[in-house]
């Protein structure tokens, strides 16, 4: 438990050890700072507190008890700041947060987990319409990535990105190897353990652990929008369609304005044979982002329907997503489309190519040997 106050340029920080059992403090201390030395609190707050829980892990030198990772508050604050705006996956909010991440690192060259996270919105953007390709998106997350780990090789988020970007790339032994590296650092990194479902088990066809792995990842950060929502299309591509649609429908009560939602809820529909649903949820995208509906072609409450405003919707933004039109062809039984935009979102190393790849619209495109062709070239088993 804890408090901040503040008075003037200087913080008092109060923190205190419970036993969640009984309300009985075990500890507590407080701290003042000036704000400029403010990010130092936590590493001291975490030194005392590993005094109190084991005396051995203190006294122990190369133990590291952790840090806010610079000693710079501005560039703290400016990490922060992009943090949030990334957890909200709004295309605004995702150009915001890339622009606060490079100023965080212009203002502590040495930051690293300025750079991993500046690596997290590189990957997850270009599906988002901000204006970044895919090849670019993955280029740069790689590099940011690459530079935290090397500033700091024992930063969980570090090795959680690059496991991300080599995933979106197809390198599915490097993937796994990041994404556990990043776990063993760190078994409380939420992220880690979503991006390792979603993006190394669910494509390598690992469904049940996939949806172990989402549910740690969930225990960590239960509220966490993005986390639910896709926790929901790993149930789906598990064919379980009722819990999946239970579980985004709850997700969408407490965050009816967040985007994701109703793309992932459409695609759940369509698995279901809910067309008409699926429409419905796909129109209510463009009713959130204003989208001019003027030059829509009719989208009727069928497959053909669901294809096209699917077609429609990403027609009119700067989304590259040849996953997500890969989707609405298959739906609509185009397999040479479907076909033609998985090769692409392969060739692009696009992100969204390992959630889309199991799902069960390209079920009528296993049996297909161009399909099967496909995925050796991209090293996956049907």
């Amino acid at each position: 438990m804890g408090r901040v106050t503040q008075n003037g340029d200087s913080y008092r920080v109060t923190a205190d050890l419970v036993n969640a059992s009984d309300g009985a403090e075990l500890w507590g201390s407080s701290y003042e700072r000036k704000s400029g030395d403010i990010t130092q609190v936590q590493s001291d707050i975490t030194r005392d507190l590993s005094r109190k829980l084991d005396p051995q892990l203190s006294a122990s030198p190369g133990k590291a008890l952790g840090n806010a990772g610079t000693s710079n508050a501005e560039a703290y604050r400016l990490y922060l700041e992009g943090r949030q705006l990334w957890h909200t996956r709004d295309p605004e909010g995702l150009k915001r947060s890339i622009d606060l991440f490079q100023q965080s690192i212009t203002a502590d060259p040495n930051y690293a987990l300025a750079y991993a996270a500046l690596a997290d919105s590189y990957n997850v953007s270009p599906s988002y319409g901000i204006g970044i390709s895919s090849r670019e998106g993955n280029e740069k997350a790689t590099s940011a990535a690459n530079k935290a780990i090397a500033l700091d090789p024992n930063l969980s988020e570090g090795h959680s990105a690059l496991g991300y970007a080599a995933a979106s790339s197809q390198q599915w032994p490097q993937a796994e190897a990041e994404f556990r590296r990043a776990i063993e650092l760190n078994p409380n990194n939420a992220s880690a353990h979503y991006f390792y479902a979603v993006g190394y088990l669910n494509p390598t066809n690992q469904p049940e652990q996939a949806l172990k792995e989402a549910q740690i990842a969930l225990s960590l950060d239960p509220l966490s929008a993005i986390i639910n929502t896709n926790y929901s299309i790993l149930l789906m591509v598990a064919r379980k369609y009722p819990q999946a649609l239970e579980h985004i429908n709850e997700t969408l009560s407490g965050n009816p304005n967040f985007i994701p939602i109703y793309y992932k809820r459409s695609q759940i529909y369509a698995a279901m044979g809910r067309y008409a649903d699926a429409v419905k949820d796909i129109q209510t995208i463009d009713e959130l982002l204003k989208t001019n509906l003027v030059n829509r072609k009719l989208e009727t409450p069928d497959a053909n329907g669901y294809a096209q405003s699917i077609l429609d919707t990403f027609a009119l933004s700067d989304a590259d997503t040849p996953a997500a039109l890969a989707v609405g062809y298959a739906a609509a039984g185009n397999k040479d489309r479907a076909l033609q935009y998985l090769q692409m979102a392969a060739d692009t190393h696009c992100d969204e190519l390992g959630f889309v790849i199991r799902y069960p619209v390209f079920d009528s495109l296993h049996s297909d040997p161009r399909f099967i062709d496909f995925m050796h070239r991209i090293n996956l088993t049907l």
